[in-house]
């Protein structure tokens, strides 16, 4: 038997809604860092390759604020994410500032196409 959502929206439930995976890395994040450097810094580092088009990045250890606009972000400054929740992100990776809340966090990156 098909899920309910299946049932209920067929048309949702088709390819053109499913994303290809491309990667994963888990990051620290302490100080302000670019989306990019910090995946770099990540072991083994990851280096977009520009066929990303979007990111699911979940929060594990301590939140996180990100920004996406060419500023950067800080414990005090940028959108703020809870330990525990998920950023769903299709901007410019690397305009992306993202710096912990307190501490270290330790953040989940997904890239899809």
């Amino acid at each position: 038997m098909a899920p309910p959502f299946a049932q209920d929206f067929p048309a949702l439930a088709a390819a053109p809604y499913q994303m290809t995976p491309l990667g994963y890395r888990q990051l620290s994040i302490s100080a302000s860092t670019t989306l990019v450097a910090a995946l770099a810094a990540a072991t083994p580092p990851y280096v977009l390759s520009g066929i990303e088009r979007f990111a699911v990045i979940s929060v594990e250890v301590n939140a996180i604020r990100w920004i996406d606009d060419g500023q950067t972000a800080t414990a005090s400054y940028g959108n703020p994410v809870g330990a525990g929740s998920a950023l769903d992100f299709t901007g410019n990776f690397g305009n992306m500032t993202i710096a912990a809340q307190n501490g270290t966090a330790t953040v989940n990156v997904s890239f899809g196409k």
